[in-house]
């Protein structure tokens, strides 16, 4: 029992260690792209709690992805996700503007 226990850990551990290593710095600034449109489409039926969870996302993009890869970040990526950063900072004070409105 214990030894199945172990192996099933061991292989779980490799799995996890073997997909975090093929999301790359292309697919980090991919999918905060993908993130920044997805939150400009629905931005105007986005509820507070909408916000929330985004907000969440967000902060996990420009720090704990942001920290992964900035080593390998030439001045044409971080130029792109300085964009990605205002754009999404520019939806949410529009946001906060209209809900006082």
């Amino acid at each position: 029992m214990l030894r199945t226990h172990l192996l099933f850990f061991s292989f779980l551990s490799i799995l996890m260690i073997s997909c975090d290593a093929l999301y790359t710095k292309d697919d980090y600034i991919q999918a905060f792209s993908d993130f920044v449109n997805e939150s400009s489409e629905k931005a105007n039926t986005y509820t507070e709690e909408d916000w929330k969870s985004a907000d969440k996302k967000f902060d996990h993009y420009i720090n704990a992805d942001y920290q992964r890869f900035k080593t390998n970040l030439n001045p044409l990526d971080e130029r792109a996700l300085a964009e990605l950063r205002n754009a999404y900072v520019y939806l949410r004070v529009n946001a906060k503007y209209k809900k006082t409105e």
